[in-house]
Protein backbone atom coordinates (compact mmCIF):
# COMPACT_ATOMS: atom_id res chain seq x y z
CA UNK A 1 0.00 0.00 0.00
CA UNK A 2 1.23 3.54 -1.11
CA UNK A 3 1.28 6.54 1.38
CA UNK A 4 0.53 10.04 -0.05
CA UNK A 5 3.11 12.20 1.54
CA UNK A 6 3.25 15.77 0.37
CA UNK A 7 5.26 17.80 2.18
CA UNK A 8 5.41 21.51 0.06
CA UNK A 9 2.09 23.54 0.44
CA UNK A 10 0.13 26.06 -1.07
CA UNK A 11 -2.09 28.41 -0.43
CA UNK A 12 -5.94 28.31 -1.29
CA UNK A 13 -6.51 24.71 -2.20
CA UNK A 14 -9.51 22.95 -2.45
CA UNK A 15 -11.45 20.65 -5.21
CA UNK A 16 -15.29 20.72 -5.91
CA UNK A 17 -17.58 18.32 -7.68
CA UNK A 18 -20.09 19.80 -9.79
CA UNK A 19 -19.58 23.41 -8.68
CA UNK A 20 -21.60 22.63 -5.34
CA UNK A 21 -21.86 25.75 -3.45
CA UNK A 22 -23.40 23.92 -0.44
CA UNK A 23 -21.87 24.10 2.89
CA UNK A 24 -22.07 21.55 5.90
CA UNK A 25 -20.68 22.33 9.76
CA UNK A 26 -17.15 20.10 9.41
CA UNK A 27 -16.51 18.96 13.21
CA UNK A 28 -12.95 17.72 13.52
CA UNK A 29 -12.17 15.57 16.49
CA UNK A 30 -8.38 15.03 17.35
CA UNK A 31 -7.41 12.11 20.06
CA UNK A 32 -4.32 13.59 21.67
CA UNK A 33 -3.69 11.00 24.62
CA UNK A 34 -0.90 9.23 23.48
CA UNK A 35 0.90 12.65 22.15
CA UNK A 36 2.38 13.67 25.28
CA UNK A 37 0.15 16.61 26.21
CA UNK A 38 -0.17 18.31 29.01
CA UNK A 39 -2.80 20.13 30.82
CA UNK A 40 -1.83 23.40 29.34
CA UNK A 41 -1.14 22.03 25.92
CA UNK A 42 -3.30 24.09 23.38
CA UNK A 43 -4.10 22.82 19.51
CA UNK A 44 -4.70 24.76 16.35
CA UNK A 45 -5.36 23.47 12.73
CA UNK A 46 -4.18 25.83 9.93
CA UNK A 47 -4.02 25.03 6.26
CA UNK A 48 -7.31 24.73 3.65
CA UNK A 49 -9.77 27.75 3.16
CA UNK A 50 -7.81 29.34 6.33
CA UNK A 51 -4.57 29.53 4.81
CA UNK A 52 -0.95 28.58 6.47
CA UNK A 53 -1.01 31.04 9.10
CA UNK A 54 1.22 30.76 12.29
CA UNK A 55 -0.70 28.90 14.37
CA UNK A 56 -2.20 30.79 17.47
CA UNK A 57 -2.26 33.87 15.54
CA UNK A 58 -6.24 33.48 14.53
CA UNK A 59 -8.18 32.34 17.56
CA UNK A 60 -10.85 30.93 15.97
CA UNK A 61 -8.95 28.36 14.40
CA UNK A 62 -8.08 26.64 18.05
CA UNK A 63 -9.66 23.16 19.12
CA UNK A 64 -10.99 23.17 22.21
CA UNK A 65 -10.84 20.02 25.04
CA UNK A 66 -14.37 21.51 26.90
CA UNK A 67 -14.28 18.13 29.28
CA UNK A 68 -10.45 17.80 29.67
CA UNK A 69 -10.52 13.69 28.30
CA UNK A 70 -7.84 14.62 26.09
CA UNK A 71 -10.18 15.23 22.79
CA UNK A 72 -9.76 18.21 20.58
CA UNK A 73 -12.60 19.63 18.90
CA UNK A 74 -13.81 22.55 16.33
CA UNK A 75 -16.72 23.07 13.74
CA UNK A 76 -15.77 24.78 10.72
CA UNK A 77 -18.07 25.53 8.01
CA UNK A 78 -17.02 23.92 4.46
CA UNK A 79 -18.09 22.97 0.92
CA UNK A 80 -17.37 19.96 -0.85
CA UNK A 81 -13.84 20.18 -1.44
CA UNK A 82 -10.20 18.38 -1.25
CA UNK A 83 -8.19 20.19 1.99
CA UNK A 84 -4.88 19.68 3.29
CA UNK A 85 -4.21 21.06 6.96
CA UNK A 86 -2.30 20.24 9.72
CA UNK A 87 -2.60 20.52 13.88
CA UNK A 88 -0.11 21.66 15.65
CA UNK A 89 0.66 21.88 19.48
CA UNK A 90 0.78 25.11 20.92
CA UNK A 91 1.57 28.56 18.85
CA UNK A 92 4.29 28.74 16.51
CA UNK A 93 5.29 26.12 13.94
CA UNK A 94 7.47 24.18 16.39
CA UNK A 95 5.48 21.23 17.36
CA UNK A 96 3.07 20.07 14.20
CA UNK A 97 1.74 17.13 13.57
CA UNK A 98 2.09 15.70 9.50
CA UNK A 99 -0.16 17.03 6.81
CA UNK A 100 -3.07 15.60 6.18
CA UNK A 101 -5.79 15.53 3.32
CA UNK A 102 -9.60 15.13 4.21
CA UNK A 103 -12.26 15.16 1.24
CA UNK A 104 -15.23 16.81 2.59
CA UNK A 105 -18.74 16.64 1.08
CA UNK A 106 -20.77 19.75 1.78
CA UNK A 107 -22.71 18.75 4.50
CA UNK A 108 -22.81 18.11 8.10
CA UNK A 109 -20.54 15.66 9.19
CA UNK A 110 -17.40 14.90 12.34
CA UNK A 111 -13.97 13.02 11.65
CA UNK A 112 -11.96 11.80 14.29
CA UNK A 113 -8.21 11.54 14.13
CA UNK A 114 -5.40 10.66 16.22
CA UNK A 115 -2.37 13.22 16.88
CA UNK A 116 0.83 11.45 15.47
CA UNK A 117 -1.40 8.58 13.22
CA UNK A 118 -1.74 9.76 9.20
CA UNK A 119 -3.82 6.98 7.89
CA UNK A 120 -2.29 5.36 4.12
CA UNK A 121 -3.67 6.50 1.35
CA UNK A 122 -3.86 4.52 -1.69
CA UNK A 123 -2.83 5.74 -4.71
CA UNK A 124 -5.11 6.04 -7.71
CA UNK A 125 -3.84 4.38 -11.22
CA UNK A 126 -3.67 6.38 -13.97
CA UNK A 127 -5.04 7.60 -16.52
CA UNK A 128 -7.05 10.77 -14.93
CA UNK A 129 -9.78 9.99 -16.11
CA UNK A 130 -12.44 12.26 -13.73
CA UNK A 131 -14.93 9.56 -13.82
CA UNK A 132 -14.00 8.32 -10.49
CA UNK A 133 -16.61 10.71 -8.13
CA UNK A 134 -14.29 11.23 -4.67
CA UNK A 135 -11.50 9.34 -5.79
CA UNK A 136 -10.37 11.56 -8.51
CA UNK A 137 -10.88 14.72 -6.47
CA UNK A 138 -7.69 14.99 -4.40
CA UNK A 139 -6.36 18.07 -6.15
CA UNK A 140 -5.10 21.04 -5.03
CA UNK A 141 -5.44 24.31 -6.51
CA UNK A 142 -2.92 27.06 -6.08
CA UNK A 143 -2.16 31.08 -6.85
CA UNK A 144 -6.03 31.72 -7.93
CA UNK A 145 -6.01 35.17 -6.89
CA UNK A 146 -8.10 37.32 -4.01
CA UNK A 147 -11.09 36.40 -5.65
CA UNK A 148 -10.37 32.38 -5.14
CA UNK A 149 -13.93 30.39 -4.85
CA UNK A 150 -12.93 27.52 -3.27
CA UNK A 151 -16.19 25.87 -4.12
CA UNK A 152 -16.26 26.23 -7.97
CA UNK A 153 -13.14 27.69 -9.29
CA UNK A 154 -12.01 24.03 -9.82
CA UNK A 155 -14.81 21.33 -10.35
CA UNK A 156 -16.32 18.26 -12.11
CA UNK A 157 -18.87 19.38 -14.22
CA UNK A 158 -21.05 17.36 -17.00
CA UNK A 159 -18.68 16.78 -20.71
CA UNK A 160 -20.73 19.16 -22.83
CA UNK A 161 -19.13 17.86 -25.97
CA UNK A 162 -19.44 14.53 -25.46
CA UNK A 163 -20.04 13.78 -29.72
CA UNK A 164 -16.48 14.36 -30.37
CA UNK A 165 -13.03 13.26 -29.30
CA UNK A 166 -13.79 13.31 -26.00
CA UNK A 167 -16.89 10.61 -24.82
CA UNK A 168 -16.26 11.05 -21.21
CA UNK A 169 -19.14 11.73 -18.84
CA UNK A 170 -17.43 14.32 -17.32
CA UNK A 171 -14.39 16.56 -17.32
CA UNK A 172 -12.48 19.78 -15.00
CA UNK A 173 -13.81 22.87 -15.41
CA UNK A 174 -11.18 25.50 -14.48
CA UNK A 175 -12.44 29.16 -13.95
CA UNK A 176 -9.02 31.06 -13.84
CA UNK A 177 -9.48 34.66 -12.33
CA UNK A 178 -8.53 37.75 -13.87
CA UNK A 179 -6.59 38.47 -11.06
CA UNK A 180 -4.92 34.98 -10.52
CA UNK A 181 -1.27 34.60 -10.86
CA UNK A 182 0.08 33.49 -14.42
CA UNK A 183 0.84 30.52 -12.72
CA UNK A 184 -2.30 29.38 -11.76
CA UNK A 185 -3.23 25.38 -11.65
CA UNK A 186 -3.66 22.60 -9.45
CA UNK A 187 -0.95 19.46 -8.32
CA UNK A 188 -1.99 16.18 -6.97
CA UNK A 189 0.11 13.28 -5.54
CA UNK A 190 -2.96 10.69 -5.30
CA UNK A 191 -1.95 9.16 -8.68
CA UNK A 192 0.65 5.62 -9.05
CA UNK A 193 4.48 7.16 -9.79
CA UNK A 194 4.99 7.87 -13.35
CA UNK A 195 8.27 6.19 -14.41
CA UNK A 196 9.21 7.71 -17.92
CA UNK A 197 11.12 5.05 -20.44
CA UNK A 198 12.60 5.25 -23.67
CA UNK A 199 8.97 3.64 -24.58
CA UNK A 200 7.08 5.68 -22.22
CA UNK A 201 7.96 9.32 -21.47
CA UNK A 202 5.04 11.27 -23.32
CA UNK A 203 1.59 12.92 -21.41
CA UNK A 204 -1.42 13.76 -23.37
CA UNK A 205 -4.20 15.94 -21.75
CA UNK A 206 -7.63 16.65 -23.65
CA UNK A 207 -8.53 20.20 -23.77
CA UNK A 208 -11.37 22.31 -24.37
CA UNK A 209 -10.78 26.14 -24.61
CA UNK A 210 -12.65 29.36 -25.91
CA UNK A 211 -9.65 30.75 -27.02
CA UNK A 212 -6.07 30.37 -28.15
CA UNK A 213 -3.74 29.89 -25.59
CA UNK A 214 -0.92 27.73 -23.50
CA UNK A 215 -2.08 25.10 -21.29
CA UNK A 216 1.09 22.84 -19.08
CA UNK A 217 2.02 19.60 -17.53
CA UNK A 218 4.60 19.66 -15.28
CA UNK A 219 6.39 16.94 -13.29
CA UNK A 220 8.56 17.35 -9.90
CA UNK A 221 9.18 15.61 -6.59
CA UNK A 222 11.06 13.01 -8.45
CA UNK A 223 12.32 10.35 -6.13
CA UNK A 224 15.15 9.83 -7.27
CA UNK A 225 16.27 13.03 -8.41
CA UNK A 226 14.93 14.04 -12.20
CA UNK A 227 14.48 17.00 -12.70
CA UNK A 228 11.68 19.14 -12.49
CA UNK A 229 9.98 19.39 -15.79
CA UNK A 230 7.43 22.15 -17.32
CA UNK A 231 5.83 21.96 -21.33
CA UNK A 232 4.03 24.07 -22.20
CA UNK A 233 1.22 22.92 -25.57
CA UNK A 234 -0.99 25.49 -26.82
CA UNK A 235 -4.86 24.40 -29.02
CA UNK A 236 -5.88 25.23 -32.46
CA UNK A 237 -9.29 24.80 -32.31
CA UNK A 238 -11.81 26.51 -29.86
CA UNK A 239 -15.08 25.38 -28.58
CA UNK A 240 -14.15 21.55 -29.23
CA UNK A 241 -12.11 18.77 -27.06
CA UNK A 242 -8.42 18.96 -28.43
CA UNK A 243 -6.19 16.59 -27.51
CA UNK A 244 -1.90 18.30 -26.04
CA UNK A 245 0.80 16.02 -26.64
CA UNK A 246 3.59 16.87 -24.08
CA UNK A 247 7.00 14.81 -24.10
CA UNK A 248 9.14 14.07 -21.32
CA UNK A 249 12.38 12.86 -22.96
CA UNK A 250 14.27 15.06 -20.23
CA UNK A 251 12.89 13.01 -17.25
CA UNK A 252 13.69 9.30 -18.71
CA UNK A 253 14.88 7.20 -16.46
CA UNK A 254 13.16 9.06 -13.87
CA UNK A 255 10.30 8.52 -11.52
CA UNK A 256 7.76 11.61 -10.10
CA UNK A 257 4.80 11.09 -7.77
CA UNK A 258 3.43 14.11 -8.34
CA UNK A 259 2.55 16.19 -11.22
CA UNK A 260 0.88 19.74 -11.61
CA UNK A 261 -1.86 21.36 -14.52
CA UNK A 262 -1.87 24.71 -15.85
CA UNK A 263 -5.10 24.90 -17.75
CA UNK A 264 -4.45 28.60 -18.99
CA UNK A 265 -0.62 29.72 -18.45
CA UNK A 266 -0.33 32.93 -20.69
CA UNK A 267 3.25 33.97 -22.14
CA UNK A 268 3.02 37.42 -20.10
CA UNK A 269 1.50 38.33 -17.30
CA UNK A 270 -2.13 37.76 -16.96
CA UNK A 271 -4.01 40.23 -17.95
CA UNK A 272 -7.58 38.21 -18.12
CA UNK A 273 -9.16 35.00 -16.81
CA UNK A 274 -10.48 31.61 -18.50
CA UNK A 275 -12.02 29.23 -18.42
CA UNK A 276 -11.07 25.80 -19.25
CA UNK A 277 -12.54 22.29 -19.70
CA UNK A 278 -10.03 19.34 -18.88
CA UNK A 279 -9.84 15.49 -19.35
CA UNK A 280 -8.15 12.27 -19.28
CA UNK A 281 -4.73 13.34 -18.20
CA UNK A 282 -2.76 9.67 -19.45
CA UNK A 283 0.28 8.21 -20.61
CA UNK A 284 0.42 7.79 -24.62
CA UNK A 285 -0.46 4.60 -25.21
CA UNK A 286 2.69 3.21 -27.13
CA UNK A 287 2.03 0.35 -30.17
CA UNK A 288 4.60 -2.39 -30.56
CA UNK A 289 7.17 -1.15 -33.76
CA UNK A 290 6.00 -3.52 -36.71
CA UNK A 291 10.10 -2.73 -37.85
CA UNK A 292 13.31 -2.46 -36.44
CA UNK A 293 15.18 -1.23 -39.42
CA UNK A 294 14.27 -0.58 -43.15
CA UNK A 295 16.96 -0.47 -45.77
CA UNK A 296 16.85 1.76 -49.73
CA UNK A 297 17.24 -0.70 -52.58
CA UNK A 298 16.95 -0.62 -56.28
CA UNK A 299 19.02 0.40 -59.42
CA UNK A 300 18.26 3.93 -58.41
CA UNK A 301 20.56 3.72 -55.67
CA UNK A 302 23.85 2.83 -55.30
CA UNK A 303 23.75 -0.95 -54.70
CA UNK A 304 21.20 -2.11 -57.24
CA UNK A 305 19.39 -4.75 -55.86
CA UNK A 306 22.00 -6.68 -53.91
CA UNK A 307 19.35 -6.97 -50.79
CA UNK A 308 22.75 -8.19 -48.43
CA UNK A 309 23.88 -4.80 -48.84
CA UNK A 310 20.67 -2.76 -49.12
CA UNK A 311 21.09 0.85 -47.41
CA UNK A 312 20.44 0.98 -43.89
CA UNK A 313 18.14 4.26 -43.08
CA UNK A 314 18.65 6.15 -39.77
CA UNK A 315 16.10 5.27 -37.34
CA UNK A 316 15.40 8.94 -35.64
CA UNK A 317 16.45 9.60 -31.88
CA UNK A 318 13.21 10.60 -30.48
CA UNK A 319 10.65 8.57 -32.54
CA UNK A 320 11.22 4.95 -33.51
CA UNK A 321 8.59 4.63 -35.80
CA UNK A 322 10.49 7.24 -38.20
CA UNK A 323 13.36 6.61 -41.15
CA UNK A 324 15.13 8.92 -42.72
CA UNK A 325 18.27 8.14 -45.42
CA UNK A 326 19.94 10.69 -47.34
CA UNK A 327 22.07 10.14 -50.52
CA UNK A 328 22.27 9.82 -54.48
CA UNK A 329 19.78 8.97 -56.34
CA UNK A 330 19.41 7.96 -60.14
CA UNK A 331 16.86 8.42 -62.81
CA UNK A 332 15.47 4.58 -62.05
CA UNK A 333 13.24 2.52 -59.95
CA UNK A 334 13.74 1.35 -55.82
CA UNK A 335 11.54 0.35 -52.99
CA UNK A 336 12.22 -0.50 -49.28
CA UNK A 337 13.03 -3.60 -47.41
CA UNK A 338 12.84 -4.57 -43.79
CA UNK A 339 15.48 -7.62 -43.53
CA UNK A 340 18.33 -7.97 -45.63
CA UNK A 341 18.42 -12.03 -45.58
CA UNK A 342 16.67 -13.12 -48.15
CA UNK A 343 13.73 -11.88 -50.58
CA UNK A 344 10.78 -12.96 -49.92
CA UNK A 345 11.29 -13.30 -46.15
CA UNK A 346 10.46 -9.75 -44.41
CA UNK A 347 7.77 -7.31 -45.60
CA UNK A 348 8.18 -4.86 -48.01
CA UNK A 349 7.23 -0.87 -48.49
CA UNK A 350 6.28 -0.22 -52.12
CA UNK A 351 4.61 1.85 -53.92
CA UNK A 352 0.66 2.66 -54.72
CA UNK A 353 1.14 2.32 -58.22
CA UNK A 354 3.65 0.64 -60.58
CA UNK A 355 6.28 3.44 -61.64
CA UNK A 356 4.81 6.03 -59.11
CA UNK A 357 7.13 9.60 -59.77
CA UNK A 358 8.81 9.95 -55.96
CA UNK A 359 8.83 13.27 -56.50
CA UNK A 360 5.26 13.55 -55.59
CA UNK A 361 4.58 10.50 -53.30
CA UNK A 362 3.18 11.03 -50.15
CA UNK A 363 1.67 7.27 -49.17
CA UNK A 364 2.86 4.00 -49.21
CA UNK A 365 1.68 -0.15 -49.05
CA UNK A 366 2.81 -2.82 -47.16
CA UNK A 367 3.66 -6.00 -49.14
CA UNK A 368 3.51 -9.11 -46.89
CA UNK A 369 6.29 -11.59 -47.32
CA UNK A 370 6.97 -14.80 -45.54
CA UNK A 371 8.02 -18.24 -45.61
CA UNK A 372 8.75 -17.70 -49.59
CA UNK A 373 6.06 -16.17 -50.63
CA UNK A 374 4.87 -12.67 -50.64
CA UNK A 375 1.09 -11.01 -51.21
CA UNK A 376 0.98 -7.45 -53.15
CA UNK A 377 1.88 -6.10 -56.18
CA UNK A 378 5.82 -5.64 -56.44
CA UNK A 379 5.46 -1.68 -57.11
CA UNK A 380 8.35 0.30 -57.30
CA UNK A 381 8.93 4.21 -57.00
CA UNK A 382 10.68 5.84 -60.90
CA UNK A 383 12.82 8.95 -59.47
CA UNK A 384 12.57 11.15 -62.72
CA UNK A 385 15.81 13.63 -61.87
CA UNK A 386 18.64 12.30 -60.36
CA UNK A 387 19.92 14.34 -57.58
CA UNK A 388 20.86 13.77 -53.85
CA UNK A 389 17.15 13.30 -51.67
CA UNK A 390 16.13 13.08 -48.02
CA UNK A 391 13.63 10.34 -47.75
CA UNK A 392 11.25 10.27 -44.75
CA UNK A 393 9.31 6.81 -44.13
CA UNK A 394 6.53 7.73 -41.01
CA UNK A 395 5.46 4.47 -39.55
CA UNK A 396 2.87 6.11 -37.37
CA UNK A 397 1.61 8.58 -39.90
CA UNK A 398 1.92 5.78 -42.44
CA UNK A 399 3.68 8.75 -44.58
CA UNK A 400 6.60 8.66 -47.40
CA UNK A 401 8.66 11.92 -48.78
CA UNK A 402 10.91 12.50 -51.49
CA UNK A 403 12.64 15.56 -50.77
CA UNK A 404 15.27 16.87 -53.20
CA UNK A 405 18.20 18.51 -51.54
CA UNK A 406 20.21 21.33 -52.78
CA UNK A 407 23.05 20.81 -55.62
CA UNK A 408 26.95 22.45 -55.35
CA UNK A 409 25.48 25.57 -56.75
CA UNK A 410 22.86 25.80 -54.64
CA UNK A 411 24.93 25.00 -51.17
CA UNK A 412 27.50 27.93 -51.95
CA UNK A 413 24.29 30.17 -52.47
CA UNK A 414 22.47 29.37 -49.31
CA UNK A 415 25.76 28.34 -47.36
CA UNK A 416 24.92 31.05 -44.73
CA UNK A 417 21.26 29.68 -44.35
CA UNK A 418 21.16 28.17 -40.43
CA UNK A 419 18.82 27.17 -37.91
CA UNK A 420 19.61 27.02 -34.21
CA UNK A 421 19.24 25.70 -31.65
CA UNK A 422 18.94 22.43 -32.33
CA UNK A 423 17.08 21.32 -29.93
CA UNK A 424 14.64 23.95 -29.77
CA UNK A 425 12.37 24.63 -27.05
CA UNK A 426 10.70 28.33 -27.04
CA UNK A 427 12.09 30.10 -29.36
CA UNK A 428 13.88 29.14 -33.25
CA UNK A 429 16.15 31.17 -34.98
CA UNK A 430 16.29 31.39 -39.20
CA UNK A 431 19.24 32.97 -40.11
CA UNK A 432 19.11 33.77 -44.17
CA UNK A 433 22.33 36.07 -44.27
CA UNK A 434 22.03 37.99 -47.57
CA UNK A 435 18.58 35.88 -48.67
CA UNK A 436 15.86 38.16 -47.38
CA UNK A 437 13.20 37.43 -48.99
CA UNK A 438 13.31 33.57 -49.16
CA UNK A 439 10.09 31.92 -47.50
CA UNK A 440 10.84 30.12 -44.45
CA UNK A 441 7.85 27.42 -43.35
CA UNK A 442 7.81 24.88 -41.14
CA UNK A 443 5.95 21.43 -41.68
CA UNK A 444 5.11 18.02 -38.88
CA UNK A 445 7.05 15.19 -39.89
CA UNK A 446 3.67 14.12 -41.32
CA UNK A 447 3.35 16.81 -43.78
CA UNK A 448 1.22 19.56 -42.04
CA UNK A 449 2.33 22.46 -42.69
CA UNK A 450 2.46 24.62 -38.58
CA UNK A 451 4.13 28.15 -40.32
CA UNK A 452 4.95 30.05 -42.64
CA UNK A 453 6.41 33.62 -43.19
CA UNK A 454 8.67 35.56 -45.76
CA UNK A 455 12.26 36.47 -44.45
CA UNK A 456 12.79 40.31 -43.90
CA UNK A 457 15.65 40.26 -42.12
CA UNK A 458 18.94 38.02 -41.75
CA UNK A 459 17.60 36.32 -38.41
CA UNK A 460 13.83 35.03 -37.95
CA UNK A 461 13.13 34.32 -34.67
CA UNK A 462 9.93 31.88 -34.16
CA UNK A 463 7.92 31.35 -31.17
CA UNK A 464 7.60 27.59 -30.88
CA UNK A 465 5.59 27.58 -27.83
CA UNK A 466 3.00 28.78 -29.65
CA UNK A 467 2.93 25.94 -31.90
CA UNK A 468 1.22 22.33 -31.03
CA UNK A 469 4.66 20.33 -32.18
CA UNK A 470 6.88 17.77 -30.80
CA UNK A 471 9.03 15.83 -31.55
CA UNK A 472 10.83 16.46 -35.42
CA UNK A 473 9.99 19.45 -37.30
CA UNK A 474 10.62 20.35 -40.89
CA UNK A 475 12.24 23.50 -41.48
CA UNK A 476 12.10 24.48 -45.15
CA UNK A 477 14.16 28.01 -46.50
CA UNK A 478 13.52 28.48 -50.47
CA UNK A 479 13.72 31.09 -53.40
CA UNK A 480 12.92 30.73 -56.81
CA UNK A 481 15.78 28.77 -57.35
CA UNK A 482 17.52 27.48 -54.37
CA UNK A 483 15.60 25.47 -51.20
CA UNK A 484 17.23 24.14 -47.87
CA UNK A 485 15.77 21.60 -45.78
CA UNK A 486 17.10 21.41 -42.00
CA UNK A 487 15.46 18.72 -39.78
CA UNK A 488 15.26 20.00 -35.45
CA UNK A 489 14.02 18.34 -32.86
CA UNK A 490 11.37 20.31 -30.50
CA UNK A 491 11.17 19.45 -27.30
Amino acid sequence: MKKFTLIFVFLLVAFSWNNAAAQGNVTFNLDTTGGGFIATDQVFITGGPWGWTTPGDDASLELLDGDADGIFSITLPLCEMFVEYRFHKNAGWDNGDQTRFLQTTGVDEAFSFVWGVIPDVVNNPLPVTFEGGYDDMRWLTFSQGPDADLCSDFSIVANPAVDGINTSANAIQFVVNDNADQWAGAWTGAYDTIKFTEEYHTLTMMVNRSTIGRSALKVESSSDGGPVIELFATNTVVDEWELLTYDFTAGIGFSYPRFVIFPDFPDAARTAGATVLLDNIAEAVMTELPYAQLYVIGDACSIGWDLQNALPMVVDGTDPTIFTWQGPLTASELKFATQVVNWDQGDEITALTAGADAATATAYQIRACGDGSCTGDDNKWMVDAAGTYLVTINLTAETIDFELQVGIKEVDAFSNVSVYPNPAYDMLNVEVGQNTGASISLFSIDGRRLYSEVATESTTRIDMSRMNASGIVIVKVENDQLSKVFRVVVK
